[in-house]
């Protein structure tokens, strides 16, 4: 059974210099995954790794990502440990 929370799972060896993500239990097709820099979303990079991972770079020690679905409906989540080989649970829902 699928945990009704959106989660991420962020890949092995990701830091703020290299950060990859795979977003997990969404029930569409996932538009885009954005992270804020200098107050401003910018597109991360997908497909440039292996599986489905959405990639971003030299990013702060604390960041905002924004995950969006096809339908339009976002979900925004504060990332305060960016380490790799952790699935993180958002608390919300699409």
């Amino acid at each position: 059974m699928m945990n009704q929370n959106f989660e991420f799972y962020v890949k092995g060896g990701s830091s703020r210099w290299w950060f990859a993500v795979m977003p997990l239990n969404h029930r569409m097709q996932m538009k885009s995954v954005e992270v804020k820099k200098n107050g401003k979303w910018q597109q991360m990079e997908f497909g440039k790794i292996d599986s489905f991972y959405w990639l971003g770079t030299h990013l702060d020690t604390q960041f905002e990502l924004r995950f969006t679905l096809m339908n339009g409906k976002s979900i925004i989540h504060k990332v305060t440990n960016p380490k790799g080989d952790q699935f993180i649970n958002t608390g919300k829902s699409f």
